[in-house]
């Protein structure tokens, strides 16, 4: 049998380290322009950390100010200082640093300044007190300032319903609008913290001839439609017959399992899951809209011109119209500004309020 080869591994050589080297590095172009960039950072909070640094570290005797004015030097003896203190300690070797311009403003000497490094160039601007012993990094015409400012907006008055024993909260929706969903959403929790110390109403935003009357969006003739389609309005009169026959409790069950599981194209036959869930009858919902669904909705569509409504979600807590937050801790507040006397639930919070929503469907 023959013998398998074997290989030794031959150990290499130890390569001796040489102490590092800096100066056979090769700088390229763009190596220097991202250098140059942290050079003018670190010219700048440099300056700033310096003049913090002089701040913090005096005696603060010295920092009240002197009875007698300090000699004040020739500006032309002052930029030279500067230009030497900067290049020396603020910047690294090889940054050229000269005095473009200079004057004296507002009882302090203003230096123009350019820092280059071959095609680099930066431009600053410094000032220094006359006799050449503080150095300021920037200063702010305060009335300059003052003049273009834009004064901070007043933060939005918390809202506040008239006052009233049982507060009364109609929201306007499309039953698939996502707006009007994210309304409903934000409700069904104030519902079950507040229940029916509020009374709730529902109603619908209908259009008329939308879309030209076209049958796809619209009942009775084009004169009753909504933005998503006839399955949408038909939704809306069944919402409107359960409303009106069945107690809060039952209506924020059949909302909620719609707004989460059931959709426009299959609502047809969805609802009746939804209706079940929730313990309706849904022979007594389907006998209401046939024998009323038009009446009803053209009631609504009555509502919405005497309230002014056009979007989904419109809410209104005591007939005051509310346009804050969409989420239940803000819906809470918005309803209990409204009671005589806050019941229990009005001191408990439901979750992080939100900033003012927006987005509906119009």
């Amino acid at each position: 049998m023959a013998r398998k080869k074997t290989h030794k591994k031959t150990k290499k050589p130890a390569v001796k380290k040489e102490a590092s080297d800096w100066t056979k590095i090769k700088v390229t172009q763009g190596m220097w322009n991202a250098v140059f960039v942290v050079v003018a950072a670190i010219l700048i909070t440099g300056l700033v950390a310096g003049f913090a640094s002089l701040l913090t570290s005096l005696p603060k005797q010295q920092l009240a100010v002197p009875q007698k004015q300090t000699a004040s030097k020739p500006i032309g003896e002052v930029a030279s200082d500067t230009v030497d203190f900067i290049t020396q300690f603020m910047v690294p070797a090889g940054v050229d640093v000269k005095v473009v311009s200079s004057n004296e403003l507002s009882g302090v000497y203003h230096l123009d300044l350019r820092l280059s490094k071959g095609n680099n160039t930066i431009n600053a601007e410094s000032y220094v007190t006359k006799d050449g012993k503080y150095l300021f990094v920037k200063g702010i015409d305060m009335d300059k300032a003052r003049a273009q400012a834009t004064p901070s907006p007043k933060a939005a008055a918390a809202f506040d319903a008239p006052n009233t024993d049982k507060p009364t909260v109609k929201f306007f929706v499309m039953a698939f609008c996502p707006f009007g969903q994210q309304c409903e959403k934000g409700l069904e929790p104030v519902f079950q913290l507040l229940g029916n110390s509020v009374s709730w109403e529902p109603h619908y935003v209908i259009y008329d001839h939308y879309q030209g009357g076209s049958p796809d969006y619209c009942l009775a003739n084009g004169t009753l439609c909504s933005m998503h389609g006839v399955a949408e309005v038909n939704e809306d009169a069944r919402q409107i017959c359960i409303s009106k026959n069945y107690d809060a409790a039952t209506l924020w069950k059949y909302l909620k399992y719609v707004y989460t599981s059931c959709s426009r194209q299959t609502i047809g036959t969805c609802w009746k899951d939804a209706a079940a869930s929730a313990g309706i009858d849904t022979s007594a919902v389907e006998s209401c809209v046939s024998e009323h669904g038009i009446q009803y909705l053209q009631e609504e569509h009555a509502l919405d011109k005497q309230y002014g409504v056009r979007g989904s979600p419109t809410v209104f807590i005591n007939g005051k119209q509310y346009n804050g937050g969409r989420a239940p801790e803000n819906y809470k507040q918005a309803i209990c500004s409204g009671f005589n006397s806050p019941p229990k639930g009005c001191s408990e919070s439901i979750g992080a309020a939100t900033a003012s929503a927006s987005g509906s469907c119009n």
